[in-house]
């Protein structure tokens, strides 16, 4: 790619099954639009449909990334709404989420990644881009969310895995030790 060439990527995230219109402005126009997770508020099949005909319709984006969140239920095949006694106690059906993830896997109009890595394409920039997503966020032991996993035993593992080649890494938390600092936990980090 020349020094010259620029590309413009528009990431949004936590829309919560809103769209624009409806507490959202339309996102600038860009090359690549990113959705970094949280497309719904509980994952239900409703919920993916609207999220994934949202998405469809980004017509001016000549590439688009998807990836789901701990709200989005229905796409984590481990999720377990009865891990905490309290939190949420959602439970979508098999046949739902399974729908609810053919969903996403078989769209033509955007990639959905899922703690995987995909070269995707920029047409109009005749670039490739090797591109890592991933779902997963802390378990902070009290609520019953998707894609949790134990920060002692499975953060090291799950980090470990994003390519060192990527040239773009979508996730919808931050990576043990990337960026992870917050005033939130009086400045400690979100694996401490």
């Amino acid at each position: 790619m020349p020094d010259t060439e620029k590309i413009r990527i528009v990431c949004i995230s936590d829309t919560h099954n809103k769209a624009p219109g409806e507490g959202y402005t339309l996102p600038p126009t860009g090359d690549i639009l990113i959705h970094a997770g949280d497309l719904t508020n509980q994952g239900s099949l409703p919920e993916i449909q609207k999220a994934v005909t949202w998405l469809s319709r980004q017509t001016s984006f000549s590439t688009k990334i998807v990836i789901a969140g701990n709200h989005d239920l229905s796409l984590d095949r481990q999720y377990n709404p009865f891990k905490h006694a309290s939190g949420w106690k959602v439970q979508p059906s098999p046949g739902e989420a399974l729908e609810c993830r053919r969903l996403l896997t078989e769209n033509d109009s955007f990639t959905y990644l899922q703690h995987t890595t995909q070269t995707i394409q920029v047409p109009e920039k005749e670039i490739s881009l090797k591109v890592f997503g991933s779902p997963f966020s802390p378990d902070g032991g009290r609520q019953n969310w998707a894609f949790q996993y134990d920060v002692e035993r499975e953060a090291a593992r799950l980090w470990s895995e994003i390519p060192d080649d990527a040239d773009i890494v979508v996730s919808h938390t931050p990576a043990k030790g990337v960026c992870d600092a917050t005033k939130l936990h009086s400045k400690r980090n979100l694996y401490t």
